[in-house]
């Protein structure tokens, strides 16, 4: 019965934590919760399992990342399929719940870990308690995104136990391999397995004999081949969804010596988070060190001291201390941007699994303190009571986005200074709606008043938006956040109306960063505001080839409205209807978009009335070539392409109306206007040139050329 207690202690403690958490009647989604689980319409399906697996593109709702996490996808369809739904608190509890469940059961692995390294109860107890309640645990906790790392440490742990517990190739061996491929498909910092585990063999198992620990040579063999081949597996998937091979020189280049420096950094933030942890921060960026002073020459020296300290100490029985470093600085490879730059310098996520070297070796320091007595339990009580309470008040800054970032922003954190930036955007928007209806109203009073609030609302958006503009620039090697932060800032001028200033931070950024979809979407912005239009169209449609997401088809209907609203004050209702068909297409319902339904349909009676009219008297007179050319016109105007190019070539044949000008004029037109892709504009420019040479005094045909040959030249290459 004692034995059973302890456990039952440590799962309530690692609950414990974390109920304020999760009995938050206010809990939302927060961060990249929105694209993992919120808005990811993969995990809403079981019967995607196998694209899990073969299409990493379903874990993100936006974009391939450079993410393979299969089993995190998985799992995040598994609590789907439970509650059903990702909208309100009692959803969100839920997902949270099963992280809490992950660390609750991977404290009792951590526990029972020590026991097999040799810990007694105490020890082991001591140290699993600091593995639960430490505050840098909270994030890869709190954060639903964070599953991978809780899931994990899970899988990781139990093959560790598994492995302790062979004896060569058994069917212990073999659960340890099945629990590692399954760790890698969970996160793959789980790459440092073999490491790890040679290292405990060498510390637990062998008393420190080198030559008894590579006797198990096949195990960590086999360990490193299923890792080599997960790592073969990401580096395939990245190829396929939209990344490229690695360089090896420039990745040296970025590596050293400036990433060494900088991470030497890292490890002292880190050592002061776990001996101090305090003053936390989901998003603090160690600054790229790219000039030496006497701090990072202080770190460096440590980190190094350390690291040689550790591999010369580890050789000594009872070098508890030694084993700790050699574990924390194996597990914490992966993320310290020495094998890969990962972008992100620091993280409290990222220590989850160091963490368990540290838990052991304090479990080790805190069962001497309460072994002196009641003093010492005293003092070790009060420490977990200190560490319980910084957890408990934590976790619930993972409550709400305001709530995150409002604890961040202090960091001057440019992620935290953007949110805030979006929220003022949004809010302004939302009044410049109000605005509207109260205009719609005859309310022009109160109307201004809530335009000059929207207007504060925005103003106050471009301004956190040079913020963090400014904070990204300090940050060495963020770049392209920085001209993220501009591009996001050109949709605020547009809400403000200042579409020439919102059109020339668009286009710097377009130039530098072509495939940024936030630039294209605010270029598209702007050209719709200062009524270039067709440029307008043809940006918008770059920016949904590259991000299709809710908000991009919403505002992208939006824009086709607009189009086809100028189309039709010039008449021409065969461009007003594409436009209003592709702003269908974005936004099909009826009852989200009753005025579009209602303009598409009497302009395609309009359409159908004119075939009707037209093949009327064809039939009358068939060899009226006249009518003939201008129902293939209309068909190529409204988007009937197939019909309208069997019709002009058949007028194009020599016993028809031939190769007469007034049937290449409209050809010509019909490759240009309605088959916007690379060959369609080549034909248009040669049917054109032959009309020019067949009359060249025509400047209206050489304008047209020009024009083709611009947009050509603009033509994207998804088209071409």
């Amino acid at each position: 019965m004692k034995q059973r207690i302890l456990p039952l202690l440590l799962v309530l403690a690692s609950v414990g934590a974390y109920a304020g958490l999760l009995s938050r009647s206010d809990l939302e989604f927060v961060y990249d919760d929105h694209r993992f689980v919120m808005d990811n319409q993969a995990i809403r399906d079981m019967g995607n399992f196998a694209e899990f697996f073969a299409n990493p593109a379903t874990a993100d709702s936006q974009s391939w990342s450079g993410i393979y996490r299969p089993l995190r996808t998985l799992d995040f369809a598994i609590d789907y399929a439970i509650v059903g739904t990702t909208e309100g608190a009692g959803a969100v509890r839920w997902y949270h719940f099963r992280n809490v469940i992950y660390h609750a059961l991977a404290t009792l692995l951590v526990f029972w870990l020590f026991l097999r390294w040799g810990a007694d109860r105490n020890w082991a107890g001591l140290g699993a308690l600091v593995f639960a309640l430490h505050p840098v645990q909270v994030e890869a906790v709190a954060w639903v995104t964070s599953r991978a790392d809780v899931l994990c440490l899970v899988l990781l742990l139990g093959a560790m136990l598994l492995h302790a517990r062979s004896r060569g190739l058994d069917r212990f061996f073999a659960g340890a391999a099945g629990l590692l491929v399954l760790a890698l498909l969970a996160k793959e910092a789980s790459i440092v397995f073999p490491g790890l585990v040679l290292l405990t063999d060498f510390v637990f198992r062998d008393e420190r004999k080198l030559r008894t620990t590579l006797k198990r040579w096949p195990s960590y063999l086999i360990y490193s081949a299923i890792v080599g081949v997960y790592i073969l597996l990401w580096i395939n998937r990245h190829d396929v969804h939209g990344g490229s091979r690695w360089e090896v020189e420039p990745l040296i280049r970025e590596v050293f010596p400036g990433q060494l420096l900088t991470m030497a950094r890292g490890f002292a933030y880190y050592l002061r988070l776990l001996i101090l942890p305090v003053d936390l921060a989901q998003d603090y960026y160690v600054p790229e060190v790219t000039s030496l002073d006497v701090l990072t020459v202080i770190c460096a020296l440590f980190v190094l001291g350390a690291i040689a300290w550790s591999c010369l100490a580890i050789f000594r029985v009872g070098s508890i201390f030694a084993f700790a470093v050699l574990w924390f600085l194996i597990a914490i490879f992966p993320t310290s941007n020495l094998l890969v730059p990962i972008g992100i310098p620091t993280a409290e996520r990222f220590l989850y699994l160091p963490m368990v070297g540290v838990a052991f070796l304090c479990g080790s320091l805190l069962a001497r303190v309460v072994n002196r007595g009641a003093f010492g339990r005293v003092v070790v009580g009060a420490l977990f009571v200190c560490l319980f309470a910084v957890s408990f008040t934590r976790a619930q800054v993972w409550t709400s986005n305001r709530a995150l970032w409002s604890s961040t922003l202090r960091y001057e954190s440019p992620r935290a200074v953007e949110w805030f930036a979006a929220e003022y955007r949004t809010d302004g928007e939302e009044l410049q709606a109000r605005e509207r209806e109260l205009r719609d109203q005859g309310k022009f009073e109160e109307a201004n008043l809530v335009r000059d609030e929207a207007h504060a609302l925005l103003e106050r958006s471009v301004a956190e938006h040079n913020r963090a503009i400014l904070a990204w620039k300090r940050l060495a090697g963020q770049v392209e956040k920085q001209f993220g932060a501009q591009a996001r800032q050109a949709i605020s001028l547009f809400d403000l109306g200042r579409f020439d200033d919102a059109l020339e931070r668009a286009d710097e950024c377009v130039s530098l960063y072509p495939g940024m979809a936030d630039a294209r979407y605010a270029r598209s912005l702007a050209l719709a505001g200062l009524g270039r239009l067709r440029e307008s169209a043809a940006e918008l449609e770059r920016t949904l080839l590259i991000r299709s997401s809710k908000n991009y088809l919403i505002s992208g209907a939006g824009i086709y409205e607009k189009l086809a609203e100028y189309y039709e004050r010039r008449e021409n209702q065969a461009r007003a209807y594409l436009a209003l068909q592709r702003s269908f297409d974005l936004m099909p319902s009826e009852a989200d978009n009753p005025a579009v339904f209602r303009a598409l349909r009497n302009l395609e009676a309009a359409y159908r009335s004119q075939v009707s009219g037209l093949e009327a008297a064809i039939a009358k007179k068939p060899a009226d070539g006249d009518r003939r050319l201008q129902l293939a016109s209309v068909h190529a105007s409204f988007g009937n392409y197939q019909v309208a190019g069997a019709m002009f070539d058949d007028l194009m044949r020599p016993d028809q109306v031939g190769r007469h000008p007034l049937v290449l004029g409209p050809y010509a037109l019909y490759f240009w206007q309605w088959r916007d892709t690379k060959d369609g504009y080549e034909r248009a420019i040669a049917i054109y040139r032959e009309i020019l040479a067949a009359d060249p005094g025509r400047a209206d045909i050489r304008e047209q050329i020009d024009v083709c040959l611009k947009e050509l030249a603009e033509l994207p290459k998804e088209n071409q």
